[in-house]
């Protein structure tokens, strides 16, 4: 599985807050080479390769949207509160970025069962950067489906943050793929 970083638009496959109990571990992704297409000069799309999913669309949704138990199975962005998964409401990450962990706040954009999980946060001001992130699943027959996602950076400051951050939201993406996959199959045939 790899992904690419460019910057034109993604493509489209056919608060009650309370401390959660997720514990931290790391997958290590494998290293590929970051590939960067410059259409637009402050947009930038993260975008990972689909992951085949041998489980019905439903099981992997569940999975997926059931953000408070990310700790659970997502090395890449765990919660740390719980939250309603509803357009508008908010959910905060602890994101893996390769050696830093950061924080950070999201707010869904879009929720559409079984297939768009969307949210979005912005740095400092929305005028500096601000980024969509989009994981979609695509049902492929009753017991299979695919996964991928997007995260579009936008702004004076998305280069900077490519430059920074680019290659761990990669690996991060990748590995969220093979988790999800795991989650999903072991769930499916347990």
């Amino acid at each position: 599985m790899s992904a690419s970083i460019r910057s034109s638009p993604p493509p489209t496959p056919g608060m009650q807050q309370r401390p959660s109990a997720c514990g931290k571990n790391r997958n290590a992704g494998s290293d590929h080479l970051i590939r960067n297409r410059r259409h637009s000069m402050f947009k930038y799309a993260i975008t990972s390769e689909p992951v085949e999913i041998h489980a019905p669309i439903d099981t992997v949704w569940d999975i997926l949207a059931d953000v408070d138990r990310y700790c659970e199975w997502n090395p890449f962005a765990r919660t740390y509160t719980q939250t309603d998964v509803r357009v508008g409401s908010f959910v905060d990450f602890d994101v893996k970025l390769g050696r830093y962990d950061r924080k950070q706040t999201e707010r869904f954009e879009e929720v559409e069962p079984p297939t768009l999980l969307s949210w979005s946060t912005k740095i400092g001001n929305e005028l500096l950067l601000k980024a969509l992130r989009e994981q979609r699943l695509e049902k492929r027959s009753e017991t299979r489906c695919s996964y991928f996602n997007t995260d579009t950076l936008e702004g004076p400051l998305a280069p900077l943050a490519i430059l920074l951050f680019g290659r761990a939201m990669r690996r991060g993406f990748e590995d969220v793929g093979r988790a999800l996959k795991r989650t999903a199959e072991e769930r499916y045939r347990g």
